[in-house]
C-alpha cells in the first residue's frame, strides 16, 4: 500500500457529533441485556449523542464520565434540547425521561455506536496493534503486507485514517466510538475486508474499542511510560 499523507496545518479536531442508525433503529434492551431500563419497556434509538450541546429532538443522550467533566451534570441541558431518553450510570435528580442504566456508560456508548453504524466490525478482519513504541510503523507495515496479498485494507492510526480509497489526517491515535464506527463502515463500503488499527493505552482505558473482537492482536513492547 502506497500511502501519501498530506499533513494539514493545524487541522481542527472534529467536534462531538450524533451517530445515526444506518438501518432502522437499535433496541437497547437487545443490545445491552445487562442494563436496567426504567420509564419504558424498551428504548429504541435512531440517533444518539454524548454532547448535550448537540442534542436534538428525539435523541438518546449518553452521559459519559470524564477526567474533567461528568456527562451526568448535563442531563437537564440535553432534556431542554429535546432528548427523548438517557443512558446513565446513576440516577440524576429531576430527570423524568426514560433511562437506561449501565455499569459503564463508555463501554455501552462504544457498543451502541457500532450498532448504529450497522455493525461494520462483523464484516472486517480486525488487526489491533498496541504497545508503548512502534505502533505506527507496525500498523503501516501490516496494512501494506495485507494489501500486497490482495486484501483491501483500511488503516486507523497516528499517521492517518484510510478507508481503502482515501486517506485523511488523524486527530486521535485511536478515534473515539462516534468516529471509529463510521470509519469502519466507510471501509466496508469501500470494499475492505481487513482493518488495521493502532490501539492506544488511552483508548483501552476509555473503552473506545469495546465491542470489537480482534482477529489478530499485536503487542510491540511495554516500556516505563506504561
Amino acid at each position: 500500500m502506497s500511502v501519501h499523507l498530506r499533513m494539514a496545518k493545524a487541522a481542527r479536531r472534529p467536534r462531538a457529533m450524533q451517530v445515526t442508525a444506518q438501518q432502522g433503529c437499535v433496541s437497547l434492551r437487545e443490545l445491552l441485556p445487562e442494563a436496567e431500563i426504567l420509564g419504558a419497556d424498551d428504548i429504541r434509538v435512531v440517533r444518539a449523542t454524548q454532547d448535550s450541546r448537540r442534542c436534538q429532538q428525539g435523541d438518546l443522550f449518553v452521559a459519559l464520565r470524564g477526567s474533567r467533566q461528568d456527562g451526568h451534570a448535563f442531563v437537564h441541558e440535553a432534556t431542554r434540547r429535546g432528548a427523548a431518553a438517557v443512558l446513565l450510570e446513576r440516577p440524576v435528580a429531576g430527570c423524568h425521561l426514560p433511562a437506561c442504566y449501565v455499569p459503564d456508560s463508555r463501554q455501552a456508548w462504544a457498543r451502541l455506536c457500532l450498532a448504529l453504524a450497522g455493525h461494520p466490525e462483523q464484516r472486517l478482519k480486525l488487526v489491533g496493534i498496541t504497545g508503548t513504541n512502534g505502533k505506527s510503523t507496525t500498523a503501516l507495515l501490516a496494512a501494506a503486507v495485507l494489501q500486497a496479498g490482495g486484501m483491501r485494507t483500511g488503516l486507523l492510526g497516528t499517521l492517518g485514517y484510510y478507508d481503502g480509497c482515501q486517506m485523511e489526517p488523524a486527530h486521535w491515535t485511536t478515534p473515539p466510538p462516534h468516529v471509529l464506527a463510521p470509519w469502519l463502515a466507510r471501509m466496508v463500503s469501500a470494499g475492505c475486508t481487513h482493518a488495521v488499527m493502532e490501539v492506544s493505552s488511552h483508548a483501552l482505558h476509555q473503552q473506545r474499542v469495546a465491542g470489537l473482537e480482534f482477529d489478530i492482536a499485536c503487542l510491540t513492547n511495554i516500556r516505563h511510560d506504561h
